[in-house]
């Protein structure tokens, strides 16, 4: 069986056959995925927590929130996490059935995850803002959702390939 490496033609382009493989698929579409996320401002997981790390030291008032609506998710989902108080609040409101669980950064398809998940509740993550007017640079405006939605519907082949 052929592995690696990828046997050459006469011509020297690969060869692919049957028994011939192409190492570590995921991983390149990991990459290529976080790479196409960073490009719509998603920012990565330390990111958000250092916004958030800095909102406690400061305010609200004095941040600057980031504009594009993954990160916005990002930053309220987190947000919410960061409290056991938050989280049981969460927890009661009514319809809410599911924890939104924040993206990390090894995996792309977390981010895809935390959309989808967002979606669900789009209506308990709304009452959250509107309940901590402390929060309110972090609210998802109809465009927000609407880019949301967009960017999962690209992103869902994608997380079937690497399922």
């Amino acid at each position: 069986m052929s592995t690696w490496p990828i046997p050459l033609s006469e011509e020297g382009t690969m060869k692919l056959t049957q028994n011939s493989q192409i190492r570590c698929f995921a991983h390149i579409l990991n990459l290529v995925m976080k790479t196409i996320l960073r490009s719509l401002g998603a920012s990565s997981h330390k990111e958000a927590c250092d916004f958030l790390d800095d909102v406690a030291k400061r305010s609200w008032k004095t941040i600057k929130a980031p504009t594009s609506p993954i990160a916005k998710l990002r930053l309220l989902v987190l947000w919410i996490a960061r409290s056991p108080q938050r989280i049981q609040k969460w927890d009661n409101r009514p319809g809410c059935t599911k924890a939104i669980h924040y993206d990390v950064d090894t995996r792309w398809n977390s981010t895809f995850a935390m959309i989808e998940r967002a979606e669900e509740c789009r209506l308990q993550l709304e009452d959250t803002v509107n309940d901590e007017p402390d929060i309110e640079a972090l609210r998802l405006t109809p465009e927000d959702w609407r880019q949301l939605s967009d960017i999962k519907k690209i992103l869902v082949p994608f997380n079937e390939y690497t399922e």
